[in-house]
């Protein structure tokens, strides 16, 4: 039986862990020691960010992360436009072994439309 692209978010959101906006603004504000994730393709990236992110593509995370975060017990949030994809993403890294992995709810679209700033 196949399922629609919302249908394999609903189910991977069963095992993420989501941010919202706020717990990210505030987590900045306490300067916690976190990694933010801008999972979007690079014409997004190019386009505008969230401050302090590091862009790794959905597409080549579980490529790359192992080699530049090899602590499996570093939080780190994931985003991209709306909080699907990186919902996606959140559950692919859980699979590596990382454990303190979130999705910010909403994502960079949410960001912005709360007010909060984006590098370009």
């Amino acid at each position: 039986m196949s399922k629609s692209f919302l249908e394999v978010v609903e189910e991977a959101l069963k095992n993420v862990d989501e941010v919202d906006v706020f717990q990210l603004k505030k987590s900045f504000d306490d300067n916690e020691d976190f990694l933010l994730i801008d999972t979007r393709e690079t014409e997004e990236w190019n386009l505008s960010r969230i401050p302090n992110a590091t862009h790794i593509s959905k597409g080549l995370i579980e490529k790359v992360l192992d080699v530049s975060v090899p602590d499996r017990n570093k939080k780190i949030v994931l985003y991209c436009q709306s909080g699907f994809r990186s919902v996606l993403a959140c559950e692919s890294i859980k699979r590596l072994g990382y454990n303190d992995v979130a999705s910010l709810k909403g994502g960079i679209t949410e960001w912005q439309n709360s007010g909060f700033d984006l590098e370009k």
